[in-house]
């Protein structure tokens, strides 16, 4: 049943001449193992608008970015068949979709984990949180100056945002777009480190300027 509303979804909100494409591998991949698919056509504005699809539930697919900007998947099936991954791009409130078929063949004894993604540089720290949401001790840690003086150090700039912020245009910042979308997953306060390839990491608000410090620390390379 859910594999036919999968591809329900699909025939509904296929787009002619939609420019996104995922590239697979013309044999059949081993089980377990993770492969990257290449997906062309999808650019970074669109990421915040994007949701990968894979079917059956033994499949999973998780994007990742390359270092020139590219996009990819990676995919991986845990039995043998054939098996459905998906690009649903919303743009100017359209879906584009792009669809493949993986074959998956027999499987291996020692599954490897995905590898993890590429070192990146750190472009934004974005503080996300209900006004008066956070504790009297996280509203404390937010004033300390520490934790923004190390930013600054990076060139970044730290930001202190509703969840619900918009623009002039009453359309969401697009400087805060990716940070909004990932904290929107989460129970806020949330901190939420954007990279250069990205890749948005939300942790939950500490409530002590020492560990604020430190956690901005541990994403931001320094010691």
């Amino acid at each position: 049943m859910r594999k036919l509303l999968f591809l329900v979804v699909l025939a509904a909100c296929q787009v002619a001449g939609a420019q996104v494409t995922i590239t697979v591998p013309d044999e059949p991949i081993e089980a377990n193992r993770h492969y990257l698919l290449k997906v062309a056509g999808l650019e970074a504005a669109d990421l915040p608008n994007t949701q990968l699809v894979a079917e059956p539930k033994t499949a999973s697919a998780v994007g990742v970015s390359g270092w020139a900007g590219e996009q990819f998947i990676w995919f991986s099936g845990t039995e043998k068949g054939r098996h459905f991954v998906a690009v649903i791009v919303v743009r100017a409130g359209k879906p584009v979709v792009a669809s493949a078929t993986v074959e998956v063949g027999g499987s291996t004894p020692n599954p490897d984990p995905p590898p993890p993604p590429p070192p990146s540089k750190l472009v934004a720290v974005v503080i996300i949180r209900e006004q008066g949401e956070q504790t009297p001790k996280q509203a404390a840690a937010m004033l300390d100056l520490g934790w923004r003086k190390y930013l600054i150090g990076l060139k970044v700039r730290p930001r202190v945002t509703d969840p619900d912020v918009l623009d002039q245009g009453d359309n969401v910042p697009q400087d805060l777009a990716t940070a909004l979308t990932a904290a929107a997953k989460t129970e806020g306060p949330d901190i939420c480190f954007v990279f250069a390839d990205s890749r948005v990491v939300c942790e939950p608000l500490p409530d002590s300027a020492a560990a604020l410090l430190d956690l901005v620390k541990q994403y931001g390379g320094g010691e």
